[in-house]
């Protein structure tokens, strides 16, 4: 009986206490290309579960199977030194169970990503963790200090918590966060590693940013007011880095939203910068805004969303006649109270103004009045605005 009870103690020793260290010294995950020794002969071996693998520079891994990490895992630990990578073919998912330890200073490319309660997940600044598919978090031991990419959807369950001070977490698909990421920090809609709309480059619509990481800019506020017939936008920033320009986008619908007019940043300045603009061609609604910022490598990232309620008010009407228009003869038929002193402007689609004179009306307020801009206008759409005892009627017209 005791010799039994030996040789099933023996048989099982090894499960218990042989863990090992695997250093690669190929690219590919197979026995031939792993070592016991850094740098050292092929081991002839694969790792296996509870044995720890070290991917050293300059080796870049691939496997073509999923890999768990973990006491149940197919490995229990993976470090991925600065200048190596591994990379999980597309078939291949990434799972961190319970005791698991993945530490990453290099690369990691893996398909859909789950990180179970109880693991241990380090990303180091410099490294870079590209998720192909999804990502979900079940643990508290996550600590992202590099650059995560998730193309797909971000899940943070409750009682997940994200660490880390000057990580970056970029998501193209949907987000869900029960837990808690880098402090509470929500995730900001954002256009990064990309160019701008139209040209070429990965869109990630939202991203967390480490507590102490260096953002472009810290704003203040942005704000939208309807003021005596347009709208006027006004935004502060507390510091600047490599901040290009501004962009002031409007929107109908609060989903798409057109560009109205840019801005010039501060480039790098640590003072407080108070901007505004003024929205002379705002139409009449409900009008959503945002601010996008853009940094001089073009990386831009945009605001909360503002919305504002929009309607002119007039005590007159008037028509623009012909239009179009060749860009000399321009008339406008009024309907105004005896007397009115009427302001009347024009501006092109840039808000430069091109005309602006005072007419008073007579009579019963009715009448044909021509405009005589002191040079012909060029070609194009522009802006007539009438403003009268504070309230402002806007119309637009075209130049052939």
């Amino acid at each position: 009986m005791k010799n039994i009870l030996c040789i099933v103690l023996l048989s099982l020793l090894p499960s218990l206490v042989s863990a090992r260290t695997f250093f690669s010294i190929g690219s590919n995950w197979s026995a031939s290309n792993f070592s016991y020794t850094r740098g050292g002969l092929s081991c002839g071996v694969l790792p296996a579960a509870n044995d720890s693998v070290i991917i050293p520079s300059p080796h870049a891994v691939t496997r073509s199977s999923s890999l768990t990490i973990g006491f149940t895992g197919s490995i229990g630990t993976l470090v991925v030194e600065s200048g190596a990578s591994l990379s999980l073919l597309s078939s291949s998912n990434l799972t961190v169970l319970d005791g698991g330890i993945l530490i990453l200073n290099g690369t990691l490319t893996a398909k859909d990503v789950m990180f179970s309660n109880g693991s241990s997940v380090t990303t180091t600044l410099g490294s870079t963790f590209t998720v192909m598919g999804n990502f979900t978090n079940y643990s508290n031991s996550v600590t992202v200090n590099g650059k995560m990419n998730i193309s797909g959807s971000f899940i943070n369950q409750t009682g997940g918590v994200i660490k880390g001070t000057t990580g970056v977490i970029k998501v193209s698909g949907s987000v869900t966060n029960k837990g808690v990421v880098y402090g509470g920090i929500g995730c900001v809609t954002s256009h990064s590693e990309g160019k701008e709309e139209g040209g070429s480059g990965e869109l990630h619509p939202c991203e967390f940013i480490g507590a102490n990481n260096p953002l472009p800019i810290e704003l203040i506020n942005f704000t939208a007011k309807v003021n005596k017939g347009v709208v006027d936008i006004k935004w502060t920033t507390s510091s600047e880095k490599n901040n290009d320009y501004f962009t002031i986008e409007r929107s109908l619908d609060g989903i798409n939203f057109e560009k109205i007019t840019t801005i010039a940043g501060r480039g790098n300045s640590s003072q407080i910068s108070n901007y505004s603009f003024s929205d002379k061609y705002a139409p009449e609604g409900v009008l959503y805004y945002r601010l996008k910022q853009t940094d001089y490598d073009g990386v831009f990232s945009y605001s909360n969303i503002v919305a504002v309620e929009f309607y002119n008010a007039s005590d007159f009407s008037y028509s623009i006649f012909p239009n179009p228009t060749n860009g000399v003869n321009i008339n406008i038929k009024l309907n105004s109270i005896n007397g009115d002193k009427i302001l009347v402007a024009i501006y092109d689609l840039t808000g430069k103004e091109c005309y602006s004179n005072t007419i008073f009306t007579a009579d019963n307020g009715e009448g044909n009045y021509p405009i005589e801009p002191s040079q012909k206008l060029s070609s194009g759409m522009y802006l007539l605005m009438l403003t009268a005892n504070g309230n402002i009627s806007k119309k637009k017209f075209i130049v052939e």
